[in-house]
């Protein structure tokens, strides 16, 4: 099996033989086994281009990686230049993002090769060391902020002892007391923040709400009682901050700019939005 160069055009070996010269010898055009020369050397060219691609990418998730290890040793140990080395690693992170993008357009799917390193450097982008909770009575937790956030602020004011536990660690009576669902980077949107890895988006947000929903009824008994056990709660949203710094202004890795005016984008989200409370 293989193929033998014939009149400038590629033929399978086995129905082919050059001893026996003429045009029964050799495939019609039609034929799906005939491959020209001038095909071969396009393919040769497209696969040469993708293997360019795939070599770019891995060297940026190589340099995202040591960016990555470079910030953690240098706030463990000074707890400085953190901002000069975030700006590297959004910039590598951006550039990374792009190829891959032109590379899932040329081939139709991310080689199976290239799944692991990105996700490697999607999960490497987290908040667990300084100065991220710098000011934060428990230290670096992995939320996004120096100190505590809205939901911490909230607790206290209502004379809670303890601050309400984030929905992955929250568990049997816990729940009974509050749950938050926040996440870095989520958005209205569920693509927004998409290029800095997993983010629980709101519409995720919810469903993880319904979970604890369930458990409640569980704890509870029933759904009625978990019902009139939530009528008497309060729920505080904030979100969509990042649909725009983490979405609509960044061009080069989302389209909602290139389809909306900012009037449509804000009507929009409104819509989504609004949408989603009801839920």
């Amino acid at each position: 099996m293989g193929y033998v160069l014939s009149n400038e055009s590629w033929v399978l070996k086995e129905v082919y033989d050059a001893s026996q010269p003429g045009p029964s010898t050799k495939l019609k055009k039609s034929d799906p086994s005939v491959v020209s020369a001038e095909c071969y050397a396009d393919l040769l060219s497209k696969l040469s281009s993708m293997d360019a691609k795939i070599e770019s990418i891995k060297d940026l998730i190589a340099s995202t990686l040591f960016q990555v290890d470079k910030i953690r040793d240098t706030t463990k140990e000074t707890g400085t230049d953190v901002s000069k080395l975030r700006v590297k690693l959004d910039d590598v992170i951006k550039e990374a993002v792009k190829l891959s993008a032109k590379l899932q357009a040329s081939v139709g799917a991310m080689p199976e090769r290239l799944t692991t390193p990105l996700t490697e450097m999607k999960d490497a982008i987290l908040y667990d060391y300084l100065p991220y909770g710098v000011d934060f009575a428990d230290g670096p937790t992995g939320r996004y902020t120096n100190g505590r956030n809205m939901a911490d602020l909230l607790a206290e004011h209502l004379g809670f002892d303890h601050y309400i536990p984030p929905f992955a660690s929250a568990t049997g009576d816990e729940l009974l007391q509050g749950v938050n669902y926040a996440s870095g980077y989520a958005g209205i949107r569920n693509e927004t923040g998409s290029h800095v890895g997993d983010r629980i988006y709101l519409g995720k947000q919810l469903q993880n709400h319904k979970v604890t929903i369930s458990r409640i009824a569980d704890l509870l008994g029933n759904a009625p009682s978990a019902k009139k056990y939530l009528n008497k709660c309060l729920f505080i949203v904030g979100i969509g901050n990042n649909d725009y710094i983490n979405n609509f202004l960044l061009p080069d890795i989302y389209p909602t700019s290139h389809l909306y005016r900012p009037s449509q984008y804000a009507k929009i989200l409104i819509e989504q939005y609004s949408h989603q409370l009801k839920v």
